[in-house]
């Protein structure tokens, strides 16, 4: 049984993710057991983690219907949903489907247009079902001189457009809309590029044990050049434990993660002796890669998925395969409050290929299978409407406007010198009432309010300062005015104000980026802070 993730919401991360500003970013991975939905932002100062949500599908029933399927996977979505701490609207998700085709093309340089058309055809050889029925997406990866002429480097990707809408139902059911639609490889090579440091000319193959299967993608400079899939996975060890050993399934689940390859353990020879199947069919993956492509060796060997907890795994995949093996950390290049996810070290090897799906910054290999007419902007042709029709209503609208305007500016002008000057008096005599009550209060709290300036000076943080200070002795509140360099130092004066004992609330209400006029690259933050006075 999956232990629950838990996440703890603090005031702090609630002002940061309402004040900072950057793009939130959904990542989704449905998988054959679990769902892993991954939450991020890109904040100007890094790639943040905001929310995870992880969700076993419950087991099918004896005898299943295709509407059964459905309804048991959307279950367990609905609750990975209402586990993250965040709405969510707009999704990045992966898709696995029988016609999924991956190829790589090199191609002559060539305008847009035609070389959507020329892969298009390329790929009409390369697929079995007819190309008017395909959506097509690919990355331009690089450029090579051939013959004195400059050709493309192409990874390109195709499915069947009727499984992909199909595929797009089961999140348009939760009111989602699919964004972008990546597959798996690319994803996990967008969260290793993130949390690793790699040589250009390096061979890194990137795999996904699973719980049904094992995905293979191998990369060379930085271009997929291979993918296979081993229907071998966590299950195929525990079933395997469960019958060698007469355990229950559940027994030999936690047997499995308790000890792994410990070689002290009891279970070693039936957990090793299992896994040499799949580092077998690893290994001729791997043999196969080196021959076809020329290449003496593969550099490095990173494991992701739920398989990746086991103990030692690493080590003994380096012995079998005699390549260096070792654990992919997804969270690695995220910035994230460890004290907010409690047991997040339990769970983050699920998540590589949610967090791949959800990042588009830097280096990141986005493709796009989304089908071409759910890409458009289906509110575009109301928006195009509307800039016709709004010029014309507001140009009538100006006009009865200026009309009444005329009329009332003449009954305006002859009493506005006579109001003004009734106001100004008012404004005066409201203005000297409040400071002379102000002024015969201020013997008995005169000592409290030293205190409490005192205090407010000794707590701001270099780099704020404060530009006014204003006194509502009414609303027992004072109103503090002022800037600073970044959006954490003004956080980090608030902090410092709710510490104080003088006051029973602080509110950061209101914060404004603005440039430096003399200095286009220098960003200042205006703020505005109202305590509460005890």
């Amino acid at each position: 049984m999956l232990p629950k993730l838990k996440q703890i919401k603090g005031n702090l991360d609630q002002e940061i993710n309402l004040f900072e500003p950057g793009q939130k970013l959904v990542g989704i991975d449905i998988g054959s057991d679990l769902i892993k939905i991954a939450v991020l932002k890109e904040a100007p100062i890094g790639t943040r983690l905001i929310s995870l949500a992880c969700v076993e599908i419950p087991l099918p029933a004896a005898e299943e219907t295709p509407e059964d399927v459905k309804k048991r996977i959307n279950s367990a979505f609905k609750k990975a949903i209402s586990q993250l701490t965040t709405k969510i609207k707009k999704v990045n998700t992966i898709i696995i489907t029988p016609s999924l085709n991956i190829k790589n093309l090199s191609l002559p340089s060539m305008p847009a247009e035609e070389l959507k058309e020329s892969v298009r055809w390329e790929m009409e050889q390369n697929i079995t079902y007819p190309i008017d029925t395909a959506t097509v997406d690919f990355l331009v990866s690089g450029e090579t001189i051939r013959s004195g002429a400059k050709n493309l480097e192409l990874e390109v990707v195709a499915a069947q457009s009727e499984e992909i809408n199909q595929f797009i139902q089961r999140y348009t059911r939760n009111k989602l809309i699919v964004s972008s639609i990546n597959i798996p490889a690319f994803c996990l090579w967008n969260t290793f590029q993130k949390s690793n440091q790699w040589k250009e000319d390096d061979t890194i193959a990137l795999v996904d044990i699973g719980a049904a299967s094992t995905k293979i993608s191998i990369f060379t400079k930085n271009i997929l050049r291979f993918t296979r899939e081993i229907f071998f996975g966590g299950k195929s060890l525990t079933q395997t434990l469960q019958k060698d050993h007469n355990l229950s399934y559940e027994e030999a689940e936690n047997l499995k993660l308790r000890y792994g390859l410990s070689e002290a353990s009891a279970y070693y020879s039936t957990i090793a002796d299992t896994l040499k199947q799949l580092s077998g069919q690893m290994d001729r993956s791997f043999g196969y890669y080196k021959a076809q492509f020329h290449i003496e060796r593969i550099d490095r060997l990173v494991i992701y998925g739920g398989t990746a907890k086991l103990i030692n795994l690493d080590k003994f995949l380096t012995e079998e395969l005699g390549i260096y093996a070792e654990i992919g950390l997804p969270l690695n290049g995220l910035l994230f409050n460890q004290k907010a996810f409690e047991n997040i070290d339990d769970f983050s090897a699920f998540f590589a290929i949610a967090i791949g799906a959800a990042l588009n910054s830097g280096n990141a290999k986005r493709i796009n299978l989304l089908p071409a007419d759910l890409r458009k902007d289906k509110s575009l042709g109301i928006k195009k409407t509307l800039c016709k029709i709004i010029p014309v209503i507001l140009i009538f609208a100006l006009f009865f406007i200026y009309g009444r305007l005329i009329d009332t500016e003449k009954t305006l002008t002859r009493d506005k010198v006579a109001k003004e000057e009734i106001i100004s008096n008012w404004k005066e005599q409201q203005d000297f009432e409040r400071k002379l009550k102000f002024l015969k209060s201020l013997p008995d709290n005169q000592e409290t309010w030293i205190k409490i300036f005192r205090g407010i000076s000794e707590i701001i943080p270099e780099g704020v300062w404060l530009n006014s200070i204003t006194m509502e002795e009414k609303n027992k509140k004072i109103v503090l005015k002022g800037a600073g360099q970044t959006n954490i130092l003004v956080l980090e004066l608030v902090r410092k104000l709710e510490s104080l004992p003088y006051f029973s609330s602080v509110m950061l209400e209101s914060v404004e980026e603005k440039a430096d006029l003399k200095n286009n690259t220098a960003i200042t933050i205006y703020f505005k802070i109202t305590v509460g006075k005890k």
